[in-house]
């Protein structure tokens, strides 16, 4: 067991390191592994893109449905009713 003086001397040492050191750790990331992350993340996206196609060509559709109500088949406003 570590005499009661020598703790407290190690105890105030390691107290210090840690007060010198810095807290921010400036990091370095190369531009392989960089460009590797972004690579990835643009991948993902273009995958849920092409995995929920099928719902926006469907929302499209109905949005389209939606805005050509009240409309004849040349795009022009329906005035026969009028």
């Amino acid at each position: 067991m570590m005499e009661p003086k020598l703790m407290t001397k190690a105890l105030y040492g390691a107290l210090l390191l840690t007060l010198l050191t810095p807290s921010v750790a400036h990091a370095y990331i190369d531009p392989g592994s960089g460009a590797f992350i972004l690579q990835v993340i643009g991948i993902f996206f273009a995958g849920l893109l092409f995995y929920f196609r099928h719902f926006l060509a469907q929302g499209m559709s109905l949005l389209q449905k939606i805005t050509r109500k009240g409309r004849d088949k040349s795009g022009q406003p329906d005035t026969a009713g009028k």
